[in-house]
């Protein structure tokens, strides 16, 4: 179900984290999906990565890596 709208990075997170308490809570994925007005997969996936990495803001945030990595030495 798409609704064709944008969302700002702030917000989204704080949808991404309050996504994550209301499953921790007992909430159905589809219940809170269908409120927030996302895909179910898009919850599913927070949930995922939730698992991954904690409530950690930065797991928001696509392509963060450490510039002084050894595999990104030769980016820069």
């Amino acid at each position: 179900m798409a609704y064709g709208y944008s969302i700002d990075h702030a917000t989204l997170e704080i949808m991404r984290m309050t996504a994550v308490r209301m499953v921790k809570r007992g909430i159905r994925v589809e219940d809170i999906a269908e409120g927030m007005r996302l895909n179910r997969s898009t919850v599913f996936g927070w949930l995922q990565k939730y698992r991954q990495h904690g409530l950690n803001p930065t797991f928001a945030i696509r392509g963060v890596c450490n510039p002084l990595s050894q595999e990104n030495q030769g980016v820069m």
